[in-house]
């Protein structure tokens, strides 16, 4: 056999050979290039992705949950605010209307006060408005408790 070439089929020693088998082998397991520990390794390091893949997997759910959690409370926050502006714009609504009423009602007083002719539905008028009068008075007094417990509220909210 020459030296040098690594041709085993042109061997005739097989002592030669098996020697350089075995120089082979000893080469295989100190670096570790056997199927076997290919395997091995090869298991042991997915089993620790595969852990830390389903552990960044639950941070991520909880993040989500986190971020719905909080989407609806701010959903909720803003659902309150618009019932609160629409409040608002019913009783501005129903306060402008009452005021037009009023202004009516005060001209009536003012022609009744100068002998001036009046329609004879005012006592109706006069008691609807004075009924109105009441109710949207006790309506405010509400909502002005609402707003102001919702004003305490929100200040101690946000602290």
């Amino acid at each position: 056999m020459k030296r040098g070439r690594h041709d085993f089929a042109e061997s005739s020693d097989s002592d030669e050979m098996r020697i350089k088998i075995r120089k082979l082998a000893n080469h295989v397991k100190s670096t570790h290039t056997t199927v076997d520990s290919l395997k091995r390794r090869h298991a042991h390091a997915s089993i620790h992705q595969v852990r830390s893949i389903k552990e960044c997997l639950l941070r991520m759910k909880r993040k989500i949950q986190n971020m719905k959690n909080k989407l609806s409370k701010l959903h909720k926050f803003h659902v309150l605010k618009r019932h609160h502006r629409e409040k608002l714009q019913n009783l501005r609504k129903n306060h402008d209307e009452i005021m037009q009423r009023k202004k009516d009602l005060e001209k009536v007083i003012k022609d009744i006060s100068y002998e001036r002719s009046v329609f004879p539905t005012f006592r109706f008028d006069m008691e609807d408005f004075l009924g109105n009068l009441k109710q949207f008075m006790k309506q405010k007094r509400k909502e002005n408790m609402i707003f102001r417990s919702n004003k305490l509220v929100s200040l101690y909210e946000f602290k």
